[in-house]
């Protein structure tokens, strides 16, 4: 196990991984054939629709976040993997990330995103209407920053905390 100063490599399964995501923790799988955003509901990763769910077996990567703590995981070359949990420190870096597209769709809890040249996706979004239409999202998250034997600084770890809309 690997150590650091903002969490600890936990080896297990993705079954392992999603087990310490909290209900109400949004966040993303990928896999080979697609990436696809999740709400964490009553202990079962919830999609926007079920055309949309992603067979876990297939799953290289998870993110999961609640506003505080981050699980993520990603698969080793032996089928099992590595779990990082992230509890946000005081004094790291906030940074907003927009991500491709604008809201071309409101649905209970969702967003479409849409733009010329990616595929549009499905975000886990609360609180909007149709007003949202035509705005930007974006991912906030932390950066962990860190400091070599140099005096060196660099980030170690980025954290996603939130979506919003912009």
């Amino acid at each position: 196990m690997t150590t650091d100063t903002r969490g600890s490599l936990q080896p297990g399964s993705l079954h392992d991984a999603l087990a310490t995501v909290p209900d109400g923790a949004v966040g993303y799988v990928l896999s080979p054939r697609a990436a696809r955003w999740f709400r964490k509901v009553s202990g079962e990763l919830s999609w926007h629709d079920d055309k949309a769910t992603i067979p876990l077996s297939t799953v290289y990567a998870l993110e999961a976040f609640d506003g505080t703590t981050s699980v993520s995981w990603e698969r080793d070359s032996g089928g099992q993997g590595f779990r990082r949990t992230l509890t946000r420190p005081k004094g790291s870096a906030r940074v907003r990330a927009h991500l491709w597209g604008t809201i071309t769709t409101v649905d209970p809890g969702w967003v479409h995103l849409s733009e010329d040249r990616v595929a549009d996706f499905w975000v886990p979004l609360t609180g909007l209407d149709s007003k949202s239409k035509g705005r930007s999202v974006r991912l906030v998250y932390a950066e962990h920053w860190t400091e070599d034997d140099h005096g060196n600084t660099y980030v170690k770890a980025t954290q996603p905390l939130q979506i919003e809309v912009c």
